[in-house]
């Protein structure tokens, strides 16, 4: 049988609840709610269809809740209570605050983890926001940056974009397109020594660069014109620290040098160049003559080629680049002679200047670029050490939840709302992480100075009014992601069930859930442990795999060309120390002293490339090359320079056959024959396989002289090079470096991502521990009677150290399962970048589950133990 008045007290329950309403607006809702049911039964409906169809006109709680607020609010203000309400609002705020405090007082081991493990994860975030902006503003400084591009050819055979364009280009395509504003040429920084008033002064990077270079490029000059800097030759533009260098002030203009025997003028003062350049320069000179014959002449020279000079063009404000991108590749194919090989397969390409540093992969570039995969790469690993931080924190909250319950049960009760808990557990965890934002400001501040020395990049920590409005905005999010869940875990609980012990969720303690993020911070901490340990082996294995010749105790002396017209005597001076094996006046085999040439394949006349280098008689001797076939270069024989010895693979390129020895091929407009061919070496790094390579007699200067030292006694041996260095190169400081630590700076980039990698890997680690740490502890403390009881009846402190410790340490296993295949694709992806690279090894995968075993087991042990060695009588006295 329908009741009328208990359904109507039942509604009114309801909605009381929520604690929204009057008990003055209540009775005035209910009193329609009466009319309504009053009227429908008039009508002829029962007083059960009644009273629903009434419920339903009156609408439910939450539209009922929205009406009443809009209506309340105006009524506070018609009647001047406004000021009133937000005053108890105010008041409410700062009783969730003295709340929060006293929580963090009381528990101060729970606060150090969270604040700690968040402050490492924010400062990481920070850190790694800081290097990706820094990598993304690079070339932006630039006035009409978004107009400048860089002219490049992609060769389709290859797959290899090269700089490398022939003499002439820049201007005659600026005559041609009228999209082309202007143009400039610059060649590769190089090292220099710069004298004022016969002081010598190494200069690390000087540039090369056309009269155009400063109207393309827009920097900060301090003194003299930007049109008229590198006009005539024998110009020289200082940077300002440079300018202190050489003359003790910045007043330099029209003051002189002397650069390699040649007088320069100072034409004028720029700033330094900004580190978010990608190149960097000291001075910038202005062309030879021979430079400016060769490179800026009226007519392409198709046979002209510089491997290290760099086209920049700055177009209209109507230019399409991709417009022209597309007629200048059409002309080109149109236009270029027969005889031009090294563009025979080539197509022009233009890079957006902004997008050079992180976008680019033209081989031997102007200077080492960086790679937009590493930044999203760093980026993901940033936010996943911050997510490990908040997961600890839904961890030890969940944890606690036991603890707190019954404090929301009587909170309840006394007539707290399930908002006004969430608002309260959210208010904690935002104030966690304004305190852990404050202390990841002062990690960051001190850790910028270290990092910006691992990754070679220069960052600074400004804080503005967008970076402190975006630092809240984390703060707030980090707040909300780290607190959510234990805010709508612990309001949703029942108070009669809370206060009796009879909730099922109360049991459970998100256990499960726990369980779960457990498993995934290890995970991340596994994949970046496992990383490091595969990027740390591709390194040695780089480091001391043979790469086809002997590049230990051999010494390069840089800038030896002055010795040209006396070598014979440089060479018999150097020998004459016991302690000097070989000496060959000719630089090693790589990137940067090779010519690529192309020709006609001997047998089907397709375009091949071929590395070519100049050599001595002594350069196999120096350098250990290994022959397969035939013989190398010797004066006995009389060798011209129609004779070339080949390595396996340019013989095999030529299809020279099983004997490739006394065969000729077409080469320029003779032939060559093949003397002699040596077994395969590495001229770059191991990303790239190993390329063709001829080397010929050749009576080129000697740029670079490479000395075999004997083992043992090397200082004496350094002695005996710098006293010759010094008597034959008077106006230079002693210049050299070994071969093996120049081949190893092909792979800095890879070296700083294995040192970012270990240092990420062990935060994450790290705040990984340090919630295992408070978990423990919090298991311990629940389970102390269990402890008592157990140690009561005999059982012993190793044991009950494994009872506590167990469970948490096969999480870590499980981790380790599911790390494994990810971190195996993921490196193996990585591995795909080197040419030859070491095998993926399940001892790799064994020693990361050892290291987080080991790290997790240590955190939980400490508190299993202390727990173990406790007095038993202190837990069981109340029971």
């Amino acid at each position: 049988m329908f009741d009328l008045e208990k359904a109507i007290t039942a509604w009114r329950r309801r909605l009381r609840y929520s604690r929204v309403f009057l008990d003055d607006d209540l009775d005035e809702l209910e009193a329609h709610l009466r009319d309504h049911v009053d009227r429908l039964a008039a009508e002829g409906l029962s007083l059960e269809d009644a009273f629903h169809a009434a419920e339903r006109r009156l609408g439910t709680r939450p539209v009922l809740e929205a009406a009443y607020r809009n209506v309340r609010w105006g009524r506070r203000k018609r009647r001047r209570q406004l000021g009133h309400t937000l005053t108890t609002e105010a008041a409410m705020l700062k009783n969730y605050l003295t709340i929060a405090l006293r929580n963090l007082r009381r528990h101060t081991g729970y606060a150090f983890i969270n604040i700690t493990g968040l402050a490492v994860g924010l400062a990481a975030c920070l850190v790694i926001g800081l290097f990706i902006q820094h990598k993304f503003s690079f070339d932006r400084h630039f006035d009409q940056a978004d107009r400048i591009f860089r002219l490049v050819h992609a060769d389709t055979a290859q797959s290899q974009l090269f700089g490398a364009l022939p003499g002439g280009f820049a201007p005659a395509l600026k005559e041609m397109f009228p999209e082309i504003e202007e143009t400039a040429l610059v060649l590769s920084p190089r090292e220099a020594v710069l004298r004022v008033d016969n002081r010598p002064v190494r200069v690390e990077q000087v540039v090369e660069a056309s009269p155009t270079f400063f109207e393309v490029f827009s920097f900060p000059f301090v003194q003299g014109n930007p049109a008229t800097a590198l006009e005539g030759p024998n110009q020289i533009v200082l940077t300002r620290s440079l300018a202190q260098r050489l003359f003790g002030r910045e007043e330099v203009v029209d003051r002189s040098l002397t650069y390699e025997g040649d007088t320069y003028l100072v034409t004028a003062l720029i700033e330094d160049v900004p580190a978010n350049t990608h190149f960097q320069f000291d001075a910038a000179i202005s062309f030879s003559e021979r430079s400016r014959r060769n490179w800026l002449g009226s007519e392409i020279n198709w046979r002209s080629f510089h491997p290290s000079l760099y086209t920049y063009l700055r177009l209209t404000d109507q230019a399409d680049p991709e417009a022209l991108q597309a007629s200048l590749r059409t002309w080109l194919a149109a236009t270029q002679p027969e005889e031009a090989m090294l563009l025979r397969n080539a197509v022009l390409t233009l890079e957006p200047l902004p997008r050079i540093h992180l976008h680019s992969s033209v081989a031997w570039d102007i200077a080492p670029q960086s790679d937009m995969r590493y930044l999203y790469l760093f980026g993901a690993i940033g936010l996943l050490i911050l997510l490990i931080a908040c997961i600890n924190y839904m961890n030890l909250s969940t944890a606690r939840s036991v603890r707190r319950a019954r404090e929301v049960g009587l909170r309840k009760v006394v007539g707290a709302g399930r908002g006004q808990l969430i608002r309260q557990f959210l208010g904690e965890s935002i104030l966690l992480s304004l305190g852990a934002l404050l202390l990841a400001l002062g990690i960051t501040a001190l850790a910028l100075p270290w990092m910006s020395r691992l990754s070679g990049s220069v960052l600074n920590l400004t804080l503005n009014g967008t970076a402190l409005l975006a630092l809240l905005g984390i703060v707030v999010l980090v707040g909300v992601a780290a607190g959510s869940y234990p805010a709508f875990l612990l309001s949703a609980f029942r108070p009669t069930q809370v206060l009796t012990g009879r909730s099922p969720m109360l049991r459970a303690g998100g256990a499960t859930l726990r369980k779960v993020l457990v498993v995934f911070q290890f995970t991340v901490s596994l994949v970046l442990i496992i990383a490091t340990l595969v990027v740390k082996t591709q390194m040695d294995y780089v480091h001391t795999k043979r790469l086809g010749f002997d590049t230990e105790q051999v010494v390069v002396l840089n800038d030896t060309r002055s010795v040209d017209a006396r070598r014979e005597a440089f060479r018999a001076e150097l020998l004459a120390s016991p302690r000097v094996a070989a000496v060959s006046l000719y630089p090693p085999p790589d990137a940067f002293t090779t010519a690529r040439r192309q020709f006609a394949h001997p047998i089907t006349g397709d375009a091949v490339a071929i590395n070519e280098a100049a050599v001595d008689y002594d350069y196999a001797e120096t350098l250990g090359f290994q022959l397969v076939a035939g013989r190398f270069f010797s004066p006995a024989f009389a060798d011209s320079s129609a004779a070339v010895v080949l390595n396996e693979t340019a013989a095999r390129l030529l299809d020279l056959g099983d004997e490739p020895v006394g065969k000729t091929f077409p080469y320029g407009r003779g032939t060559v024959t093949v003397i002699g061919v040596v077994e395969d070496f590495h001229t770059t790094s191991l990303h790239e396989p190993i390329e063709p390579f001829m080397m010929k007699l050749a009576a080129a200067p000697p740029y670079n002289t490479l000395v075999r030292l004997q083992p043992g006694a090397t200082d004496e041996a350094l002695a005996h090079l710098k006293q010759v260095y010094g008597r034959f190169i008077p106006d230079r400081p002693f210049d050299f470096m070994f071969l093996d630590a120049r081949l190893t700076a092909l792979y800095k980039s890879e070296q700083r991502v294995g040192r970012i990698f270990g240092l990420f890997a062990a935060l994450a680690i790290l705040i990984a521990a340090l919630g295992l740490f408070g978990l423990a502890a919090f298991t311990a403390e629940q389970r102390t009677r269990e402890i008592g009881i157990r140690k009561v009846l005999g059982a012993s402190v190793s044991s009950i150290v494994v009872l506590l410790s167990k469970e948490l340490v096969a999480l870590v296993l499980a981790a380790l399962l599911v790390a494994a295949p990810v971190a195996y694709f993921a490196m193996r992806e990585w591995l795909a970048n080197f040419a030859y690279h070491v095998e993926l090894s399940w001892v790799l995968f064994a020693v990361a589950g050892l290291a987080a075993v080991g790290v997790a087991f240590f955190s939980v042990s400490y508190q299993s133990v202390q727990a173990a060695l406790s007095n038993p009588v202190q837990a069981l006295r109340h029971e």
